[in-house]
């Protein structure tokens, strides 16, 4: 069973629920985070397959039909997945993940009549209102990046996400309603057992009294006015439409399913400091342009690949590369190792394993050669040639720690958790100076197999401990139940942007976004969050020294 709906929609509830209630959702799940303790309870593997082939499309998890897709573009890689989990699945099995939608027509059919959908509808508003929240506190903790920013950058960005997912899902539901049961948020909120309907509709065999994992005081259908203010509205007229008719076809809906429109009400001292802020910006350098690629034939190749390392995404196509390279520097083992990470950071796998294969071909071997031959073939899903590859990387060199820590992700891809957590148990033994990502997995590791305390306690005992770790440590404290963790990351985010100008960089990307209502809308929610960390005097005087 698929559980289909767009990004903060609810599906990470919904699909621990069908977890607990028997529905495996994998063996190895997107760890704990900040923003989504309790976990998103998507499969790892599943999420790395939808973003490479997103990726070898020029686009992400942001897809808004602003490229030419193909859903269908490696279909053997989706039925080595269900194979995977075939294997691997005591009964029935499930898969989450939003850029799922994006994929059904390839889903579909692969998995023919035996796929089954549940899909959660969420108003648009509520869905990108939680959208820019998010993106929002992740810019006020430190993060610059574009990502982040483009929802404010690109006002219609979030509403063409929506449309593209969801249009998607419509035409799903109408071409195999038999196969596919609808829910609304609202529904949910108000008590649905899901897995008794699930049972209903489906007889899948889940423990309807799974407790709901599902907390409303975290969940509103309040929506601030300044949502509407921010999208075109033929956007709105479009999102409206297809929420209507999706709506219609849902099983399980809630008598008042509108969102409730409210007017924020921000007091003097913030609005204050808002203007503040949006005064000062004005005086920021905007970040520089991404570097742009000179022509490949204008400069040597070694110089090239160096700037397309620093340059994203890829534009041109590897073959014209590849034959650059066949024509300039057919031996030059530097060359050929750069190509393959460029390859390996652009998600074009088999032509990264074709250049590594070229660089052991002219007499270079070293061990973390072996390594990405081993990232390779997991990628593929050929997890046995992955194992074989991780292995020989680790024999070659005992003393690397990430070759054990990538043959233990593998081993709990596949649920060979006891394997795991030896192999890393060895490498803390074997290592001189064992580094902090070797502690970090082991914690992971006993997370996923629901030994959080233990996770916890292990960190907790580690005797350096960088901002990765301690935010680790946080996340899983606050899915355990322990405030200390929401404090221990604000104690990390404050104890961060306090450092001199360091807040430099999140100014500079405010300044960027060109559409003055969006830059207001990016300045109000990024004051908001700082309030929650400094006062108002605090929040000034940072203010003042990054801009001395």
């Amino acid at each position: 069973m698929f559980v289909l709906g767009f990004h903060r929609s609810l599906t990470s509830a919904l699909s621990q629920w069908l977890h607990k209630a028997g529905l495996s959702a994998g063996s190895y799940l997107m760890p704990p985070a900040i923003s989504n303790p309790d976990g998103h309870f998507e499969d790892m593997s599943l999420v790395s397959l939808h973003d490479r082939l997103l990726a070898m499309q020029n686009t992400n998890w942001q897809f808004h039909n602003e490229v030419p897709f193909n859903p269908a573009i490696r279909l053997d890689l989706f039925e080595r997945y269900i194979t995977r989990r075939e294997q691997n699945a005591v009964t029935s099995w499930s898969a989450k993940d939003p850029r799922l939608c994006l994929f059904i027509p390839a889903w579909q059919q692969v998995l023919g009549s035996q796929g089954r959908y549940l899909i959660v509808l969420r108003h648009w508003s509520a869905s990108i209102q939680s959208l820019y929240r998010r993106h929002a506190r992740i810019l006020a903790a430190g993060s610059s990046g574009t990502i982040h920013v483009d929802f404010w950058r690109n006002p219609a960005l979030a509403a063409k996400m929506w449309q593209a997912y969801n249009s998607r899902i419509l035409a799903l539901a109408e071409a195999i309603p038999e196969q596919v049961m609808i829910i609304s948020q609202q529904a949910l909120m108000a008590g649905l057992n899901v897995p008794h309907q699930v049972n209903q509709r489906f007889t899948l065999g889940l423990n309807e009294q799974t407790p709901s994992p599902i907390k409303p005081d975290l969940v509103t259908n309040r929506v601030d006015t300044t949502i509407r203010s921010l999208i075109p509205a033929e956007d709105m007229i479009t999102m409206e439409s297809q929420w209507q008719s999706l709506l219609a076809l849902a099983e399980h809906r809630s008598e008042y399913e509108k969102p409730e429109w409210q007017t924020g009400q921000t007091d003097g001292v913030t609005q204050a400091l808002v203007e503040t802020l949006l005064l000062q910006v004005k005086t920021v350098s905007i970040p520089s342009d991404p570097i742009i690629l000179p022509e490949l034939d204008e400069i040597p190749i070694t110089e090239w690949l160096s700037l397309a390392t620093q340059s994203d995404p890829l534009t041109i196509e590897p073959e014209q590369i590849l034959r650059k390279i066949e024509r300039d520097a057919p031996f030059d083992i530097t060359v050929w190792e750069t190509y393959a990470r460029l390859m390996l950071k652009n998600n074009q796998i088999l032509i990264a394993e074709r250049a590594i294969t070229r660089i052991l071909q002219l007499g270079k071997s070293a061990p973390y050669l072996f390594m990405l031959l081993g990232v390779c073939r997991e990628a593929e899903f050929d997890d046995a040639a992955a194992e074989y590859f991780y292995r020989l990387a680790g024999q070659r060199n005992p003393q690397n720690a990430v070759f054990d820590v990538k043959l233990a992700n593998l081993l709990m891809a596949l649920g060979r958790y006891q394997e795991a957590e030896h192999t890393l148990g060895s490498a803390l033994l074997r290592v001189q100076n064992p580094p902090e990502i070797l502690a970090r997995t082991l914690a992971n590791c006993f997370d996923q197999q629901g030994r959080t305390r233990a996770a916890i306690e292990y960190l907790k005992c580690w005797p350096q401990s960088s901002e990765l770790l301690k935010t680790q440590l946080g996340a899983l404290e606050i899915k355990a139940g322990d405030n200390q963790g929401a404090i221990r990351y604000q104690m990390l985010v404050r104890q961060r942007l306090s450092q001199p100008r360091a807040i430099m960089p999140i100014l500079s990307t405010l300044a960027s976004i060109p559409e003055p209502a969006s830059r207001a809308d990016l300045a109000a929610r990024l004051t908001s969050e700082w309030l929650t960390l400094f006062s108002a005097d605090e929040l000034r005087q940072l203010w003042q020294q990054s801009f001395k």
